[in-house]
């Protein structure tokens, strides 16, 4: 006698159903163009040219979702395997005008991944979040480090943006070699 597909429909559904839904699609908030090859050099020993013009900031983007923004950010060349770091530094600061006091941290590197982290900090409010550690995503041929940071951890009003690239040691006081700095125009919701 033949087998009715109904117990496999059924499971296919049930299977269906206890499926999570995908995430709604993230807003592009913010897309940057920093100028080329205006890399700061702090020190020259130590590092070729190539590695120190590796860090020349070339585009920022961020994308929000309900949990969680997004911060791409492209270099001129991501080298993960090299003996120095590449990081990236996000300064959250409030708008123009604004009298709230605020202040928001952001740090991440395409060597050290796993120690990626985002502080939001409110001294007179008394009030404070830290998503520490975070972990960032180098993208492969895209030249690009991708950090993906929790709502807790970012203002929710208007915000100024300020991303630095340097080569140095992640999380560290060791010197650097090269600076480049992009303040993005405007104030900004990211969540």
């Amino acid at each position: 006698m033949p087998r009715s597909p109904a117990p496999a429909i059924l499971l296919v559904a049930a299977l269906g159903a206890a499926t999570p839904a995908a995430a709604a699609p993230a807003d592009t908030v913010i897309a940057v163009d920093d100028a080329k090859n205006d890399v700061r050099t702090v020190r020259t020993q130590g590092l070729t040219g190539k590695q120190r013009a590796s860090i020349d900031l070339r585009t920022v983007k961020v994308a929000s979702t309900a949990e969680s923004t997004t911060f791409k950010v492209t270099l001129k060349d991501v080298l993960p395997g090299a003996t120095f770091d590449q990081m990236v530094f996000i300064d959250l600061l409030p708008a123009n005008g604004s009298d709230e006091t605020w202040r928001g941290s952001i740090g991440f590197s395409a060597q050290l991944p796993k120690l990626a982290y985002a502080y939001l900090d409110d001294p007179v409010a008394e009030k404070s979040a830290a998503c520490d550690p975070l972990r960032s995503v180098t993208l492969g041929g895209q030249e690009a480090i991708r950090l993906a940071v929790p709502a807790k951890c970012l203002p929710e009003t208007a915000t100024r943006i300020v991303v630095r690239t340097i080569s140095g040691h992640f999380r560290s006081d060791a010197g650097t070699w090269t600076k480049d700095k992009l303040r993005i125009p405007g104030a900004h919701v990211l969540r």
